[in-house]
């Protein structure tokens, strides 16, 4: 009898310890409604910088601006996706939450979170953090100049939808490294760059599991943006000087304005370790 009274305890202990205990109400953080399109560019200004961000699906595109650390920019890399989720944190130590819904068209693409301004009557206007930059704009200008005179270094190429992305040389500076990209249409139809984007990922991803990847952030890019048909323009980009984890992949991504010609080309270390010095 004894025996069959510590057994029943000992149940009912494991009962109610296996019960999970609820978040109180006042832990959650409710995010913010933000609407995106696959036409616009929706744009946010934070108090402080932006140092990371965590995308609840692909089709979300969210990339900092270059030069500014505290602007955000967020576009649909598809129509029609479903709701998803979007956390920000800043140098500050915030968490920003917003809920990320598709729309056809939006009238508001420019919000400024910056707690002071929302208080302010000074609508239009955010305040900018602007990057610190190690070198004059003017050197990285005339390294990169060098680079696009430069003769092709790697047979690297992406076709797509009558395109090709073609990584021509890789050089080195100091502490920066400078990519040159050559873009040709193949088509009868001109291509507008829109935006690209740099940043290094996992090599596989897990299914079910957020898109988290570390943005490399451009401190100079050309200003070759329009590839008329059956041309081709050369695109450089300085970055500050990185090198990719195991298991990771360096990948950048170009962005057709008001199309669907996106295209992309991924690099390892051993195109990294190939950099030429200037």
């Amino acid at each position: 009898m004894k025996s069959a009274i510590i057994v029943i305890l000992m149940l009912i202990s494991v009962s109610v310890f296996s019960q999970p205990v609820q978040l109180p109400a006042k832990s959650i953080v409710k995010p913010y409604a933000l609407p995106v399109s696959f036409n616009h560019t929706t744009v946010l200004v934070f108090p402080a910088p932006v140092k990371d961000g965590d995308r609840g699906d692909k089709n979300i595109l969210a990339t900092r601006q270059t030069g500014v650390d505290n602007v955000l920019k967020v576009k649909a890399a598809r129509k029609g996706f479903d709701t998803t989720n979007l956390h920000v944190f800043t140098s500050d130590g915030q968490l920003y939450s917003f809920e990320v819904f598709y729309s056809e068209s939006i009238t508001d693409n420019t919000y400024n979170l910056n707690t002071y301004n929302l208080k302010s009557t000074n609508y239009g206007a955010a305040p900018l953090i602007l990057a610190d930059l190690v070198e004059s704009n003017e050197n990285i200008q005339t390294n990169a100049l060098i680079v696009k005179n430069s003769r092709p270094q790697f047979h690297l190429t992406k076709r797509k939808f009558n395109m090709k992305l073609a990584l021509r040389s890789i050089h080195y500076s100091d502490d920066k490294l400078y990519f040159s990209y050559r873009i040709t249409n193949r088509s009868n139809l001109p291509y507008i760059i829109d935006f690209c984007r740099m940043y290094i990922s996992d090599t596989r991803k897990v299914k079910r599991t957020s898109s988290q990847e570390q943005e490399i952030i451009p401190l100079f890019k050309s200003k070759e943006a329009w590839v008329n048909g059956s041309s081709s323009i050369d695109v450089i980009i300085a970055v500050k000087k990185f090198t990719i984890p195991d298991g990771k992949k360096f990948k950048i991504e170009f962005f057709e304005k008001g199309g669907g010609r996106n295209i992309n080309i991924a690099l390892k270390n051993r195109h990294i370790f190939r950099a030429k010095s200037l």
